[in-house]
């Protein structure tokens, strides 16, 4: 496992209570904790069908829980970031230009 999984892995393995996310208004995060929260969306993806050939729309706002389903959805799957910012046209053209199978 490379890139950020490979990452987070390690040092969940390594020091699993240094803090790996902080974001305004929330707890911080440990690495243990992050990785066990991504290895749940993940289960969950799956649960839903999700694998390597689809595209999922991810649209959160800025924090934990957006990097946590980017993180998971990059993991088994391709990640289309939408902005929730957007409006409606935008949002349409977007979710068609990504050509996402699913948005969780």
């Amino acid at each position: 496992m490379d890139g950020l999984q490979g990452f987070v892995a390690h040092h969940a393995m390594e020091s699993p209570g240094s803090t790996a996310i902080l974001a305004a208004g929330r707890p911080a995060l440990s690495y243990d904790q992050l990785r066990d929260r991504i290895d749940q969306t993940i289960a969950s993806l799956r649960h839903l069908g999700i694998a390597a050939h689809d595209r999922v729309a991810v649209v959160l706002p800025e924090g934990t829980d957006s990097i946590i389903a980017i993180l998971a959805v990059t993991a088994i799957a391709t990640c289309a970031p939408l902005n929730p910012l957007y409006s409606g046209r935008e949002f349409e053209q977007q979710l068609i230009a990504a050509k996402a199978t699913a948005l969780p």
